[in-house]
């Protein structure tokens, strides 16, 4: 009897700790416009299905032609972002001579509410929906 105990035990301990319900979805997209280059990487983690943590990157690169434009953008953007940090969401802007780089982590567990984050998902939705609905935005994801 105390076999089986030890064994039943060993099984939950093992599903706990390997992560049992967690996934993680990593979307990427690149558009040109107007001279300026834009990368984009979204990292959503995932537990039972629906997003625990986000990670988005956006990096902004300005031909010769466009980087007058820098100085505005930043302003507008560090603005614009600044604005979304609240408990559960951290944003970090950087500029350099020819390029904005943007970095906003989400933790859906402390963020009160997910209307004011300007993103196509919160944390109700399911994996399958935010990867439809972020395909359908010209990510690729895998």
């Amino acid at each position: 009897m105390k076999k089986y105990l030890y064994l039943v035990c060993l099984i939950c301990v093992s599903v706990v700790l390997s992560g049992c319900g967690t996934k993680k979805l990593t979307c990427t997209k690149t558009s040109d416009e107007s001279g300026t280059t834009t990368n984009e990487k979204i990292v959503i983690n995932f537990k039972n299905n629906k997003p625990s943590t986000t990670s988005m990157e956006m990096d902004m690169k300005f031909s010769d032609d466009q980087k007058s434009y820098i100085d505005m953008s930043y302003s507008i953007l560090e603005s614009t972002f600044e604005e979304m940090e609240e408990d559960g969401v951290t944003v970090d802007t950087n500029k350099t001579d020819d390029s904005i780089k943007i970095k906003m982590d989400i933790d859906f567990s402390k963020v009160k509410d997910t209307d004011d984050l300007s993103i196509e998902f919160d944390e109700d939705d399911t994996l399958e929906n935010i990867q439809k609905e972020l395909k359908d935005e010209g990510y690729e994801c895998k």
